[in-house]
């Protein structure tokens, strides 16, 4: 199994430098293009299931990036909110610099911290372990395959 991450394109509250969080977002026109060009470059590959969030930008940038690919009818595409950016809570729409003020104030350590209605990275974290836990699940369980990711060597060290 191969996994290929690939972010958003460049929304509008990215330029803006708001939190976006689980709100839709928009492209930009670069953002469209970036998704166009990506596309272009994936195309090459072979691809038989895509994961993709929920969220509209995310999906807009799915969009722009099949628009290179001949065998879409093949792909099953799967949209879930499990692959959605962190949540900023309450403090979505507001700049970026807000989550920062209000995580240096607190005494709740930064990867911990969280407002209301948000989610803390480590509440990431353990979305992203559920959602590649799912794929062990769908992709690997029957095989007698490895998933450590530990190597023997680093055992040594």
């Amino acid at each position: 199994m191969e996994l290929w991450i690939v972010r958003h394109g460049q929304t509008i509250d990215n330029v803006k430098k708001l939190i976006q969080g689980h709100k839709p977002g928009k492209l930009t026109d670069q953002g469209i293009l970036e998704a166009r060009l990506t596309g272009t470059v994936l195309a090459t590959e072979e691809f038989q299931e895509i994961y993709c969030s929920d969220l509209f930008r995310t999906r807009e940038t799915l969009e722009g990036i099949l628009l290179s690919f001949s065998n879409i009818e093949k792909l099953s595409i799967n949209y879930t909110p499990i692959l959605r950016e962190k949540s900023g809570g309450i403090l979505e729409g507001l700049p970026l610099s807000t989550f920062k003020e209000q995580a240096e104030k607190s005494d709740i350590p930064f990867r911990q911290f969280k407002v209301e209605d948000g989610e803390s990275w480590e509440d990431v974290n353990a979305r992203a372990n559920k959602f590649l836990d799912l794929l062990i699940e769908k992709y690997l369980s029957d095989k007698n395959i490895c998933t450590s990711a530990t190597s023997p060597r680093s055992e040594e060290h």
